[in-house]
């Protein structure tokens, strides 16, 4: 533990681009945070670009902003660092705090998210053909660990994956990862490369630190003379096979059991499934095609423990109308014959003004006011006319349906009804689904609704010939 001769750990990040895809004509972005880790990395590819196993290597550095003065010296030690190495240097500055706020995130998941989007942007406007990431053994232990304890799928015991792909010119490689943090400190030491310790990897507020200050101390010990870290390493690289063949049963699945549903509701984040095939497969098989899709709809990955799995399967197993709370952003619903999962958005509650040639975006399409001389009988319900100059003038806003709206539809001579009613008829019976409708109603009176997109205009300002000038309302799908 701790012993490391130089050649030993560049041989094995040699060995470990070259399984990873990386040949001599390649460019590497290599992320560095200024720890021991990162550093390593930098003065170990560099080691290998000047024998020639990549063309061209260049450091990004992110400034998280969560540690003032101490955050500013660790950008200037990696800027000095390529300095000394000549090779390419970029530095970005992010609000990491103002951005968890904002999305309702950890701090530890904001500076995820902001640090692998600026990194994948600069990989492409730069060409970089691979971003490394200084992820060591250590790190694999402290994340199936992890996994474990939230009852994860097999993915999480798969735990951080060599390499994926980050965009479509881009691969995620992380050579590192069957070295351990002894190792790369010794490794450090002996070859004078700077580094800085960030005192935040000592707070016991995050998970990932409690695990790395008592559970694997408390393992090491407990393991005496062994290396838990390539252990570990072992079972993952064991699980992989594994998870590739589960994979693509999973997939198999999918395709067998999905439904393609066109929506009412333009870019709603959903997928549906037919509940008897689905509930005929493994157990293990659905789980993890769940675990995916709703990974896949929020945009991160997503893992349940034991109990709100078995919860999980209850629900799909024994009819109900009621929707279970997935996790706080996914919901699963079935009415008998489909199992929907699905994001839920927030609902609108902002009002748009609608001015005349402007097009506004709504979760049902665009919507267009427009003058028109002359009309024709709409063919659709996407499109609804009115008697211009009975309009006076009046401004038009765009507002979301609220419980008790109600209007005097086309054809109803004055009768109103519910626009919860003419939604449900129309096909929109969740009533959670009817906060994302659209109304447009008049500044002045924002009561009378005058057109529901797509579905039904009111008894208002009618057209008596065709040469009349008319006001147009339309709603357009992209």
């Amino acid at each position: 533990m701790g012993n490391s001769k130089k050649a030993d750990i560049i041989v094995s990040v040699a060995h470990a681009i070259s399984r990873l895809g990386v040949k001599g004509t390649a460019s590497i972005l290599a992320a560095v945070s200024g720890g021991v880790d990162s550093m390593s990395l930098a003065f170990v590819l560099n080691e290998l670009r000047k024998k020639g196993h990549l063309k061209k290597l260049s450091l990004i550095h992110i400034n998280h902003s969560l540690r003032e003065k101490e955050s500013d010296k660790d950008e200037a030690l990696v800027k000095r660092f390529a300095e000394k190495l000549k090779i390419p240097f970029y530095s970005f500055s992010v609000d990491t705090r103002t951005y968890a706020i904002a999305n309702k995130i950890g701090i530890e998941e904001a500076a995820r998210h902001l640090r692998y989007r600026k990194i994948g942007e600069i990989a492409v406007s730069k060409k970089s053909d691979f971003i490394a990431t200084a992820h060591n053994a250590n790190d694999q232990a402290e994340t199936v660990l992890m996994n474990i304890v939230r009852g994860s799928g097999l993915n999480g015991l798969h735990g951080i994956p060599e390499s994926r792909r980050l965009s479509v010119s881009s691969n995620l490689i992380r050579p590192l990862l069957e070295i351990n943090k002894a190792n790369l400190r010794t490794f450090a030491k002996e070859n004078n490369i700077p580094f800085r310790e960030d005192v935040s990897n000592d707070s016991r507020d995050f998970q990932r630190n409690r695990v790395r200050h008592f559970v694997l101390p408390a393992l090491e010990t407990a393991f005496k003379g062994r290396d838990i870290y390539s252990g570990f390493s072992r079972m993952t690289q064991n699980i992989a096979s594994v998870a590739m063949y589960i994979e693509s049963q999973v997939e198999t699945l999918r395709k067998k059991t999905i439904v393609e549903q066109p929506s009412f509701f333009v870019a709603r984040r959903i997928t549906t499934f037919q509940k008897k095939i689905l509930l005929v497969a493994p157990d293990f098989i659905r789980r993890e095609l769940i675990l995916q899709e709703a990974s896949a709809l929020s945009g991160k990955f997503v893992s349940i423990d034991q109990i709100h799995s078995m919860l999980m399967e209850s629900y799909l197993l024994y009819p109900s109308r009621k929707i279970f709370q997935f996790t706080k952003e996914i919901i699963l619903a079935h009415d008998g014959k489909n199992i929907t999962i699905e994001f839920i958005d927030f609902p609108p509650d902002h009002i748009h003004q609608l001015d005349m040639g402007e097009k506004v975006m709504s979760p049902v399409g665009f919507i267009v006011a427009k003058k028109v001389k002359g009309w024709k009988k709409p063919q659709d319900a996407d499109s609804a006319y009115f008697n211009f100059d009975e309009l006076a003038g009046r401004k038009l806003l765009i507002r979301f349906w609220r419980p008790g709206d109600k209007m005097k539809p086309f054809g109803m001579k004055g009768k109103s009804r519910l626009i919860s009613d003419i939604l449900s008829e129309a096909g929109i019976k969740s009533e959670r689904l009817k906060y994302f409708m659209p109304l447009i109603v008049f500044q002045d009176d924002p009561k009378f609704i005058l057109w529901i997109p797509g579905i039904r205009s009111a008894e208002f300002a009618r057209l008596s010939t065709k040469s009349e000038t008319a006001l147009q309302l339309r709603r357009i799908i992209l």
